[in-house]
């Protein structure tokens, strides 16, 4: 007697959303940290070298433009297959890459570059 056995279901296109979320997380957190040490070690100093950490964070906010957009493409490829839980998820994580491009932008302009105060003139 044979076993009965389901029919194999057909190989599933991946969508790579693992990969995705994987490395949005991976490079907010590289970003973050590399922030943190430059805020904590380095503030407040004259900064006339490029250091290790302004390499992460450059490569970090870097990546995050064509992570937006592959996070872009992947929210209307999920859509337009009706998976809306998917889609859901591939837009919450664009909107963060597009949130670390933007924010991070501006933190990476006040930490890294520094910002002049407000009332100072130039010459002074």
């Amino acid at each position: 007697m044979q076993a009965a056995s389901a029919p194999l279901q057909p190989a599933r296109r991946a969508d790579h959303l693992g990969w995705f979320v994987g490395l949005v997380v991976f490079s907010s957190l590289a970003f973050g940290l590399a922030l943190a040490y430059i805020v904590a070690f380095q503030w407040g100093h004259p900064h006339l070298v490029i250091t290790w950490a302004d390499n992460i964070i450059m490569g970090a906010c870097a990546l995050q433009g064509p992570l937006a957009f592959w996070g872009l493409i992947g929210t209307i490829h999920a859509a337009w297959h009706r998976r809306f839980g998917r889609a859901m998820l591939w837009l919450l994580f664009t909107a963060w890459a597009l949130l670390l491009l933007v924010g991070g932008s501006v933190a990476v302009g006040v930490a890294v570059i520094g910002a002049p105060y407000i009332d100072e003139r130039p010459g002074m």
